[in-house]
């Protein structure tokens, strides 16, 4: 399949990410589909669009405009309701990533809006539907996941790279296109007044859950308190850092682009190593829940920290060194929250296939954050090895 569906939210692959929210006022998404490319065909005859993957926020869709091949997106305006800010977001941190680019081939490197008839980054049709369409980056795929330490490396030092180019954006901040998206004190907040209302009874079916979750957020706190980190910097992040957010080539596996970018926006870099930690380096599906044994891969763990540093290091703080070892932990743990709230909210964020799937993720995040939790001194070992 082609990974290309990453673009910009949402993977097929991606059981985590931000549920659809209703069905975006379009009864005939592919009809829609074909009227809207016509704004960006720019003279081309376009083809009939092809839905890519079962993205979660926008809808997504190939197609071939003559000489060239775009990506479509009907954008999801319940997720990010302003798109004046999410666009100017967009096209400031592609113009600045562009500009910085020195490799050969650029355009494989970085997303290139494609604008419509009119100019605009956006096309708005005549049922208020908000489209964009992207150049597509020709012979790449989504990295995937993989165990091989030096292609986990590489991919850390692309979105180490990625950060360190950002991390040099003139001012005006970027709009924060979520708000308090990585906010772990408003996660706990709300996973204990869905619990305390129980709003779908099932609260009594998930005990163990909800006190195993309970407790990693107290191991997590007794190591990593907030309050060390609220002077933290605030940087651009990226937010997802995910290896399906990472395009490399088809055939020699180099990385290529960093994609997803709609919550590239002020946040901690804590975040961005954190999700790579938690994604990265579990070796347990995200959904297995108590079925699977949860190990930490060090070794993983010692591939992304050498990659990551070698482009963030220098730009780091000691509080930020200090934190790096229990990023993972708090990203591990903050997705258990997430999780298991939407369970027991009766699953409206996340996308599942089965009634307990949400739990059975919720499951897995805390046995993770607390597998990293008890390896901890490892992990510090592997970061100060990264930074020497």
């Amino acid at each position: 399949m082609d990974h290309i569906v990453n673009l910009l939210v949402s993977p097929a692959q991606r059981p985590d990410s931000l549920a659809t929210l209703g069905d975006m006022g379009e009864p005939d998404p592919l009809e829609a589909a074909v009227r809207a490319v016509r704004a960006f065909a720019a003279g081309g005859d376009p083809g009939v669009p092809t839905p890519l993957g079962l993205g979660h926020i926008h809808r997504t869709y190939a197609v071939s405009c003559g000489d060239r091949d775009l990506v479509l997106q009907h954008l999801n305006t319940e997720i990010f309701p302003d798109l004046d800010a999410l666009t100017e977001n967009l096209l400031r941190v592609t113009q600045h990533l562009a500009q910085a680019e020195t490799r050969s081939e650029p355009e494989r490197r970085v997303l290139t809006v494609v604008r419509a008839a009119d100019g605009g980054a956006l096309h708005r049709d005549a049922s208020g539907g908000v489209w964009r369409a992207f150049a597509k980056i020709r012979d790449a795929e989504a990295a995937g996941s993989t165990r091989d330490p030096s292609a986990l490396a590489a991919a850390a030092a692309a979105f180490g790279d990625f950060a360190r180019k950002l991390s040099e954006l003139p001012a005006p901040p970027l709009h924060t296109t979520i708000a308090r998206f990585h906010d772990f004190p408003r996660r706990r907040g709300v996973f204990e007044n869905s619990v305390a209302t129980d709003p779908c009874g099932r609260a009594a079916g998930a005990t163990e859950a909800i006190a195993a979750t309970r407790d990693a957020c107290t191991q997590l706190e007794r190591l990593l308190p907030e309050a060390e980190l609220a002077n933290l910097p605030r940087r651009v992040a990226h937010h997802d850092c995910k290896l399906d957010n990472l395009l490399v080539d088809s055939t020699s596996r180099e990385p290529l682009c960093v994609i997803d970018l709609d919550t590239t926006m002020p946040g901690t870099w804590l975040s961005d190593f954190g999700e790579l930690v938690r994604s990265a380096t579990a070796g347990a599906p995200e959904d297995a829940g108590d079925t699977y044994r949860v190990e930490i891969d060090v070794a993983a763990f010692d591939a992304l920290a050498s990659g990551w540093l070698h482009a963030t290091a220098p730009l780091l703080i000691d509080a930020e060194r200090r934190a790096l070892p229990l990023a993972g932990a708090r990203l591990a743990a903050m997705n258990g929250l997430r999780f298991l709230t939407d369970y027991l909210e009766g699953d409206v964020y996340f996308r599942s296939l089965r009634s307990d799937q949400n739990l059975d993720r919720a499951r897995t995040q805390t046995r993770l954050a607390v597998a990293l939790l008890a390896r901890v001194a490892d992990l510090r070992d592997c970061v100060e090895r990264a930074l020497d």
